[in-house]
């Protein structure tokens, strides 16, 4: 149609959402067809100018302004791949304003949605950790521009991968946010691991193409938590606590002393007091228990009254109740 500029819906818009969403021309230069936009042509700088807030009337600098939003699918450049990451090229030769028709200066920028994933923990019986986040595609034309069709999230462990998904960009437009989930295998985890991890546009062959725009390398830490554990210390004129203990998820325990010292590293053989304490994984005490009071035994089971998780620790503190 002379005179207008055509402009094709994307990611699954229709032509009325181009026209909702245009700030370049008015509604009234717009005809809406099902699947496109015809734009009647911008011949004057100064309505660029106003709609991006710029204060000069000169077209290069209106062209090439930082207040130019470069998420709008439709602009006055070209997207291209360099090292791995999507940039935005000018075109510059020449300034043609028509390249404004079905900008969209209120355009969101594709990105993380919710907060990423940046540690987890993992007990030595685990197996794999599920992970997930929340993206938003933006108004890019991704399928377009670089055959993208899908998200892909890679975790590494150094080179190797421990961790992969891909999810269609669908119609990521109309249906947001995109959601991928990635199961991290741990077989061989020991420790605390720092994994890397990066979202990348794909392929239907899960080919890596660039970077999913703003969402830059970013560092995962897993902590690998351990059973509860327990100890003996003694206090108040005992030492050389020596014994066992033990302690387990049905929160039943043992404390078994095998040898007492006084201050003076004499035997101690009268009667103790033993007060159970219980840590959670942040170190912060959570529970105290009298285990006895006055007792001359040296071996106690019970429960400890609190339920215990990985990580925890219950320290079984011995006093003495006779004088030494």
């Amino acid at each position: 149609m002379a005179g207008y500029k055509r402009r094709y819906a994307f990611g699954g818009r229709t032509g009325q959402d181009l026209k909702n969403s245009a700030s370049i021309p008015g509604p009234d230069g717009i005809i809406v067809g099902a699947d496109y936009i015809d734009c009647s042509l911008v011949d004057i700088p100064t309505e660029i100018r106003d709609v991006i807030g710029e204060s000069s009337n000169d077209l290069g600098t209106i062209y090439t302004s930082s207040k130019v939003n470069k998420w709008s699918c439709f602009g006055p450049w070209k997207h291209e791949i360099h090292a791995g990451m999507l940039v935005h090229i000018i075109i510059s030769n020449p300034y043609d304003m028509s390249n404004f028709c079905g900008y969209n200066h209120n355009a969101i920028a594709p990105g993380f949605m919710s907060g990423k994933p940046t540690s987890f923990t993992y007990t030595p019986s685990d197996t794999t950790k599920i992970l997930s986040t929340g993206l938003q595609g933006g108004e890019i034309d991704f399928a377009s521009m670089m055959a993208a069709t899908h998200v892909k999230w890679v975790v590494r462990d150094g080179a190797n991968v421990v961790g992969s998904t891909t999810v269609p960009l669908g119609i990521y437009l109309t249906s947001y946010p995109i959601i991928p989930q990635v199961t991290i295998s741990l077989s061989g985890f020991n420790g605390t691991k720092s994994l890397d991890s990066r979202i990348y546009l794909s392929d239907s062959a899960q080919n890596e193409l660039a970077m999913f725009p703003n969402t830059d390398a970013w560092t995962i830490t897993a902590t690998m938590i351990s059973n509860p554990t327990t100890s003996q210390q003694g206090t108040v004129g005992i030492l050389f606590v020596v014994g066992t203990s033990s302690i387990n998820f049905n929160e039943a325990f043992t404390c078994n002393i095998t040898n007492l010292t006084a201050t003076n590293f004499q035997p101690y053989t009268k009667r103790i007091n033993i007060q159970a304490r219980v840590y959670n994984a942040a170190g912060t005490l959570i529970h105290t228990q009298q285990i006895t009071t006055a007792d001359y035994a040296r071996n106690y089971s019970g429960t400890i009254g609190v339920q215990v998780d990985y990580g925890y620790r219950i320290d079984f503190i011995v006093s003495n109740y006779d004088s030494i």
